[in-house]
């Protein structure tokens, strides 16, 4: 039967649809607070658990056989649940004398509205959770590629004989030609010196030197004639050239060279 009171429409008997979107809210709840819970351990979210079942067999053995709805469905359907009770304490009486299906704030149970606070909080620690979750990942990510950034391949420097390992073109200036040391060839021209006497030099791939220009790498070897000369043998679009690289200075970081031409075949 539905009841109009200055408060609006009430009942005495909460419609099916009521009673399942109440306990489903309040399931909801429950989860929320058992997922928090889980961050602080499992002993922790278990404990919660015991919280909840004690929770509600209070509410029902000592609170819900004193409302008004006992023996008829409130909007959590507990009125129903509670009729099961062995018996019903005089201090009913009080309640059955209330208008029928007269229902206000603050007429519910203290339990009742600890859940409603309850909920509101946990809504809230949610949406903290949420905003701290959002601000870890951003964290995890930057935390992910300084570490990258720092675990990055170290560059491998034989301090017997610096000139080893891989050089990129930097710039020329007064006719020496400037190379970086690198772990790879970048998109110009280079060297890799091998240990063996291999090498493998990247530069044009054909005769245009207009940009954009085309890179291959060409292998061959290079010779130490003294102190300050290499000699180089190696392939290019052409065939194979033979010239030597006057070293002026190399260390970790750079290698500072004049080539001095000799022959194309």
């Amino acid at each position: 039967m539905e009841i109009y009171t200055l408060t609006g429409k009430t009942y005495s008997n909460f419609p099916a649809r009521i009673v399942i979107l109440s306990n489903l809210v309040t399931f909801l709840i429950y989860c929320s607070g058992f997922l928090i819970m889980s961050y602080l351990g499992w002993i922790v979210a278990i404990i919660y658990l015991f919280y909840i079942v004690a929770f509600e067999y209070r509410l029902l053995s000592r609170h819900c056989i004193n409302c008004y709805y006992w023996g008829k469905t409130c909007g959590f359907g507990k009125g129903r649940v509670s009729e099961n009770q062995d018996a019903r304490p005089m201090t009913c009486s009080k309640m059955e004398t209330e208008p029928e299906g007269f229902l206000n704030w603050f007429r519910l149970k203290d339990e009742y509205k600890i859940s409603f606070y309850f909920g509101i909080i946990l809504v809230q620690d949610l949406s903290i959770i949420a905003a701290i979750m959002k601000k870890l990942s951003l964290l995890s990510i930057i935390l992910t590629f300084i570490l990258l950034s720092c675990t990055k391949d170290k560059i491998e420097i034989d301090p017997d004989n610096l000139i080893l390992g891989v050089w990129n073109y930097s710039e020329y200036i007064d006719n020496t030609q400037v190379y970086t040391r690198g772990n790879e060839f970048s998109d110009n021209p280079g060297y890799k010196f091998n240990s063996d006497g291999t090498l493998m030099e990247r530069k044009n791939a054909g005769w245009c030197g207009t940009p954009p220009i085309t890179y291959s790498d060409y292998r061959g070897k290079w010779t130490i004639l003294n102190d300050t000369l290499i000699r180089v043998e190696v392939g290019y679009w052409g065939g194979t050239a033979t010239y030597d690289l006057d070293v002026e200075s190399v260390n970790s970081d750079y290698l500072k060279v004049l080539a001095i031409w000799i022959s194309n075949e």
